[in-house]
């Protein structure tokens, strides 16, 4: 059981480096883009032709679709650093103060609800 134990938090740290490794990535997709669209305006202002009008259009659209996904995913980061405060918060709770049925209940109940809104994440 401790082996699953470690495996998961394996498993954990490799989808956070890939998690960073994906917003690094975006990150500089974003950068790259930017730049492009820059150049195709400019371009597009010397000569208004229809290819350079749908070079332009795709590569804008490109960019906003970028710069949704980083949003969301930041947004995603920042929810999960919520709900990982909050299950510290329980596990400080459990080791300092004595538990009757009740509040374990309550507990288990509130782990349960974490957990199930980690995992939608």
């Amino acid at each position: 059981m401790a082996a699953d134990g470690r495996n998961s938090r394996l498993s954990s740290r490799q989808d956070f480096v890939t998690f960073e490794d994906s917003l690094r990535r975006l990150n500089a997709l974003e950068l790259k883009l930017t730049d492009q669209v820059k150049l195709d305006i400019d371009r597009l202002k010397k000569k208004w032709t229809l290819p350079t009008v749908e070079k332009v259009s795709r590569s804008a659209f490109k960019l906003f679709e970028v710069r949704e996904k980083l949003k969301h995913s930041k947004g995603l980061f920042m929810e999960e650093e919520v709900i990982l405060g909050e299950f510290n918060e329980v596990k400080r709770m459990l080791k300092d103060l004595p538990m009757d049925e009740d509040d374990y209940e309550e507990t288990k109940e509130n782990c349960f609800f974490l957990g199930v809104k980690l995992k939608d994440l």
